[in-house]
């Protein structure tokens, strides 16, 4: 089974036990593809859930499917067929902001969550965001990105084609809003079937459409380009740069 990669700020914050299991997911027998997949499911999200609430710290909790993430943040319920790891950060330690990665049992998609404290500015940056990875040398855009500001926080978009220095080469939509308060929340997929930008931004509004967080689902809204009435929106453009 080919492997799939999260955005890279899901790596770059995990801790040992949950780096080591997001790798393992990626790369489970391809010889099991044979198997019917629900018996296949079946078995291997017991044997995750045995495995993982053995391996977690302390700031991190297992849930598997149908089970309700415990996080004020992002409440919600996890999707049929995923399970997730929450990792919940406490002050005093180096990490910034609570983590929630989820994945299919199939293996087929990933899905993350982040909030933070925002410190790009009152437009969250998307300005030199866009500009680095103009400059990335493994990243290509498959979309313009897009930022838009609102009269109730900020919204950058990127929709990405990765290649690593090792040949690995996947696909990332990530969606970062800002609000007042200056918590900035990210959501973020990737994919392994071919999926097109619209495939996308349904996956992640399915995913997250249960949740029980005001500011996620203002997230999805403004991520499908909807807003409430009287809600002003006072900047918004699309980047000029090379698709590929």
């Amino acid at each position: 089974m080919t492997k799939i990669f999260s955005v890279l700020v899901l790596l770059s914050v995990c801790t040992l036990p949950a780096c080591t299991y997001i790798d393992s997911i990626f790369n489970k027998d391809a010889s099991s593809q044979n198997t019917d997949q629900n018996t296949l499911n079946q078995g291997y999200a017991k044997f995750e859930k045995e495995s993982m609430t053995k391996s977690l710290n302390k700031y991190q909790k297992y849930y598997a499917e149908g089970e309700i993430v415990a996080n004020d943040n992002y409440r919600f319920m996890v999707p049929t067929n995923f399970s997730a790891v929450d990792i919940v950060v406490h002050e005093g330690t180096s990490s910034d902001g609570d983590l929630m990665t989820a994945h299919s049992l199939d293996g087929m998609a990933l899905v993350s969550i982040q909030k933070y404290q925002g410190k790009r500015g009152p437009e969250i940056g998307c300005d030199s965001v866009v500009e680095y990875q103009k400059n990335n040398p493994e990243v290509k855009f498959l979309k313009k990105p897009y930022f838009v500001k609102t009269s109730t926080g900020s919204g950058c978009e990127l929709f990405l084609h990765y290649t690593k220095n090792d040949g690995l080469q996947y696909v990332s939509y990530s969606f970062t809003e800002q609000f007042d308060s200056m918590h900035m929340y990210e959501v973020s997929a990737t994919l392994q079937y071919p999926a097109s930008y619209e495939n996308y931004i349904l996956f992640i509004t399915e995913f997250f459409k249960n949740t029980y967080s005001p500011e996620v689902q203002l997230i999805l809204k403004h991520m499908n380009k909807e807003y409430a009435k009287g809600e002003k929106i006072l900047k918004k453009k699309e980047y000029n740069v090379r698709l590929n």
